[in-house]
């Protein structure tokens, strides 16, 4: 089991080999749908490839890494 500190690392790692940080920066996250009921492909994509990583997410864990991902990318120097 990890912690969540290593989950968002894992999920950063993730997000930096698929090359996104810049697309999470510009995302206007839809405030009726959040991240757990995306249907923007890219969304739905970073988030498999968070799930192939680590298979212990469920759709909140997810919701949440996500966010974190988004506000991390929004303070980026990109």
């Amino acid at each position: 089991m990890y912690s969540d500190k290593e989950i968002l690392d894992r999920a950063q790692k993730v997000i930096t080999k698929l090359k996104m940080w810049k697309f999470l920066k510009n995302y206007e996250l839809h405030s009726n749908t959040g991240f757990c009921y995306c249907t923007n492909k890219t969304i739905l994509n970073i988030m498999n490839e968070i799930q192939k990583d680590y298979d212990g997410h469920s759709g909140a864990s997810m919701g949440i890494t996500m966010r974190n991902l988004h506000k991390i990318a929004k303070f980026k120097n990109i």
